[in-house]
């Protein structure tokens, strides 16, 4: 127990070594922090120019302006509006004084409107390359929710989550604040991706612009993934797609999974109809914010439950309160092709496939398994 929490602690502890040794300031930071040092080097000089003027109006008018450090502190005062000191006598200083609060009021209002942009470009102060992250191309209507869910998931899993909406940020991409980064640009351009850290990127989703009609739309996310895949074949692409037709022009393109909305919506439609709570079922397994969740293991999976069917490693995952549901495999028997729709078996017969409930094949080493789990199954069996 002892080694286990040891351990946390130091992966912890290196997480965020990794994490500060990337990060960097913002685009958008510099350039507001260039504006306010330009304006406050403006206004020194302002206010020594003033000063001396003021002075110099003064003196022989006002007592308590005798040196030109007496003019510059005098401008200051009124240019930050605090009024401290008295009216000065003479026409002169009075102009210069009434130059310096027109001032004071003019900085002001130029300080809120940088903030106020830099506001709404993110107001982010912090910015860092990224690592083994997640980048959603794209905005539609499910957006939000799946950045909440993708968020809800970074808590236990510790990646960052960023967005590509386009050229302009939607409304509801404000309600993250800083918790999601934003990269403005098109998602099929490669300058917008490689601001991204695409080379870096764990897994890609791409959203279907629903905007389009469903051909046109599949197009769109079409030319996404031929820059995603291009740029880092490596990483996990998931494609939203509006017309399940076009699927074959996403396999050409590498796509590693399609999310087809006129397929899966009908299919859960009919399975809940009849049996009714599928749709539930299925809710709560792809939520994270509670309860049970499915998992991906990856290799190197237990050692235990190598070599032996998917019957016996389903009992063994049970004594640990996790159920083990599919398997991705390269072993590709009859018996699994089968099950198989007829126009997958193309990429089938050359891929790793994924199976659901297999009981008869033997586990292999570098197969990667699917379980359901109330927490991430590496952590339940460290």
């Amino acid at each position: 127990m002892l080694i286990a929490i040891r351990n946390r602690a130091f992966a912890s502890l290196w997480r965020q070594i990794s994490i500060i040794s990337r990060t960097r300031f913002t685009r958008e930071f510099r350039v507001f922090a260039r504006r306010i040092l330009t304006a406050l080097l403006i206004v020194f000089i302002i206010i020594i120019i003033e000063g001396l003027v003021f002075w110099y109006l003064a003196k022989g008018t006002d007592s308590a302006i005798s040196t030109p450090l007496d003019g510059i502190y005098y401008v200051l005062v009124s240019i930050m509006g605090v009024g401290e000191t008295s009216g000065p006598t003479s026409i002169g200083a009075r102009i210069v004084t009434l130059v310096a609060l027109i001032e004071g009021l003019i900085f002001a209002t130029y300080l809120i409107a940088i903030s106020a942009f830099f506001t709404i470009r993110g107001g982010r102060v912090m910015d860092r390359s990224h690592i083994n992250h997640v980048i959603v191309c794209g905005w539609n209507f499910q957006a939000p929710l799946i950045i909440r869910e993708l968020l809800t998931a970074s808590e236990t899993h510790h990646f960052d989550v960023v967005v590509l909406p386009g050229k302009d940020v939607p409304e509801p991409l404000s309600w993250f604040g800083n918790k999601v980064f934003v990269v403005l640009g098109s998602p099929a351009d490669d300058k917008t991706l490689i601001k991204a850290n695409i080379d870096e990127a764990k897994s890609v989703i791409v959203l279907s612009d629903t905007a389009l009609d469903a051909n046109n739309a599949d197009a769109w996310s079409l030319m996404i993934t031929l820059a995603v895949e291009t740029m880092n074949p490596s990483v996990y692409s998931c494609v939203q797609l509006m017309n399940s037709e076009n699927a074959i022009h996403l396999r050409r393109a590498n796509v590693d999974e399609i999310v087809p909305f006129d397929v899966l919506g009908a299919s859960l439609s009919v399975a809940s109809a009849l049996y009714p709570g599928v749709s539930k079922v299925v809710s709560e397994l792809v939520h994270f914010d509670a309860g049970s969740e499915i998992y991906r293991l990856d290799p190197p999976i237990p050692s235990d439950v190598i070599g032996v069917t998917f019957k016996e490693a389903a009992l063994w995952f049970i004594d640990r309160d996790m159920i083990l549901v599919a398997i991705e495999s390269d072993d590709l028997s009859d018996s699994h092709i089968k099950h198989v729709s007829r126009a997958d078996r193309s990429v089938a017969t050359t891929d790793r496939g994924v199976y659901v409930n297999p009981i008869n094949h033997h586990i292999k080493d570098n197969d990667a398994l699917f379980v359901i789990a109330v927490d991430d199954p590496k952590a339940m069996l460290s």
